[in-house]
């Protein structure tokens, strides 16, 4: 198994906290961003490790009941919302279940009971913080969020999460930054002060 192979019909049997799907290929683990349990998909490897493998799905040969279209275009993106392709009470059951392996697995108490998970009754705009970073995305000022596992800014005009206003707040600093100038901060060379902004609503 090297990087760039082609696996199809690769059962999905759990996910992870980060919302990876994992499979198996014999007793190979691999993990399969986007992948939801139940469905069988058809992988392309991207990395190969001695005990696991980082796969991206080409192909969904059959797909999950719960899997619905993210309705914010950055999913998969923005590393901010690892569930947004899974109905409500799909994401419900999915951490309810992560909360319960953590608790067999890592803390050893198989025996100690899981209460289901009491629903929100909002699914968007109930956080009331959100820290966003500032920086530079394609030559644009970026206020948003890292994408996933990396430090790159993606640049979010509404963020479904916090209340409007929040996007808002981010708008007007990005236009102040770029009329005014404002120095961002630049990860590679440590210089500029804007570099992070805070909303908090009440």
């Amino acid at each position: 198994m090297k990087a760039g192979d082609r696996v199809t019909a690769v059962p999905v049997c759990g996910v992870t906290h980060s919302g990876e799907g994992v499979g198996r290929i014999g007793s190979l683990t691999v993990f399969v961003p986007a992948a939801l349990p139940g469905e069988i998909v058809d992988i392309r490897i991207d990395k190969v490790k001695k005990k696991y493998a980082v796969a991206t799905a080409y192909n969904w040969q059959k797909s999950a009941a719960g899997r619905v279209f993210p309705p914010c275009r950055l999913a998969g993106l923005c590393g901010g919302c690892q569930f947004q392709h899974i109905d409500y009470h799909g994401q419900l059951a999915i951490k309810q279940q992560i909360v319960a392996d953590a608790i067999t697995h890592i803390g050893r108490m198989a025996t100690l009971p899981v209460a289901p998970i009491i629903p929100s009754p909002h699914i968007w705009r109930y956080r009331n913080k959100m820290q966003m970073p500032v920086g530079w995305d394609g030559g644009e000022v970026a206020v948003g969020f890292y994408a996933h596992s990396s430090h790159r800014i993606i640049d979010c005009r509404d963020c479904l999460l916090p209340p409007e206003t929040a996007g808002l707040w981010a708008g007007f600093v990005r236009s102040s930054a770029v009329r005014h100038r404002y120095s961002t901060y630049d990860e590679e060379t440590g210089r500029g002060w804007l570099r992070h902004i805070v909303c908090r609503t009440n």
